[in-house]
């Protein structure tokens, strides 16, 4: 089993959002995970997002 870092994003009206695994999308961007992580904050300000580790 892998884990992963996975980001969920909430929005003011309560929608719920699985946005990614941002260890996968950190590489492909050539980022490092918790730069990657920062960035999806700052595009992000309308949703509270938070980070979950998940097995898969």
């Amino acid at each position: 089993m892998t884990k992963t870092r996975v980001a969920y994003g909430v929005h003011a009206n309560g929608n719920t959002y699985r946005l990614e695994d941002t260890v996968e999308s950190a590489l492909k961007a050539n980022m490092m995970v918790r730069d990657y992580e920062k960035k999806l904050i700052e595009l992000n300000p309308q949703l509270k997002i938070t980070f979950k580790v998940e097995k898969w």
